[in-house]
């Protein structure tokens, strides 16, 4: 799995490596709100544990973006204090866990064991900051949605997968289930419209191999 920590207190980021280790192959720490949302479109972490009040100001905003694309990450709130304000604009992210500094080891190994069980990947982080979610099958370029038609949908939810290479032949059998009327024309158009709303390279063609999505 791996994890965004957002945290302004350097002590703390150095304290809770070690412990993170354990549950995360890949950890990422940042000190400001404006980085942790870069990395979040770069990398697509499982699991977010952030402070509130860091050094460019509330994270609260910033996790309801993270929250519009990905429905599924686990994000653990931290706070040095219980103000209700915060309390109630927290319960619209959907937390995993509000905890209040300071956090002992055993609160948060319980919070990351019952994670480690539920956590799943739903998300498919593109090149250009473009992520698809397979669950609500929607596509976003950073916290917008970008619409999709019908078959549009269809082609990202068969085809986007890492190194997966497909035909103009397989989009038309996918979209109408019958290859007797296949139209090279009408399935290169879809595709040209697809990259008109988002951009040239989300398919890229590879000769003697086929199509394939732009997956980081």
């Amino acid at each position: 799995m791996k994890l965004l920590f957002i945290e302004d207190n350097t002590k703390l980021i150095e304290q809770y490596r070690f412990f993170f280790e354990e549950y995360f192959s890949k950890i990422y720490d940042c000190v400001s709100i404006k980085e942790g949302f870069k990395i979040f479109k770069e990398v697509s972490p499982d699991v977010i544990i952030s402070d509130i009040e860091v050094t460019d100001g509330n994270s609260l905003d910033y996790l309801k973006s993270i929250r519009k694309i990905d429905k599924n990450v686990s994000i653990i709130i931290t706070s040095a204090y219980k103000k209700e304000e915060y309390l109630f604009k927290a319960i619209e992210l959907n937390l995993t866990k509000y905890l209040v500094k300071p956090i002992s080891y055993r609160t948060l190994k319980r919070e990351l064991d019952k994670i480690k069980f539920e956590c799943r990947k739903d998300l498919v982080v593109l090149k250009e900051s473009y992520i698809w979610n397979k669950t609500s099958k929607k596509l976003f370029f950073e916290d917008k949605e970008i619409k999709l038609t019908k078959n549009e949908i269809l082609i990202f939810e068969e085809f986007c997968k890492k190194d997966f290479y497909f035909s103009l032949e397989d989009i038309f059998y996918y979209i109408y289930d019958d290859l007797s009327g296949f139209s090279e024309n009408k399935v290169k158009m879809i595709i040209k419209r697809l990259r008109k709303k988002t951009y040239k390279d989300i398919v890229i063609n590879t000769y003697a191999l086929g199509y394939r999505f732009n997956i980081k």
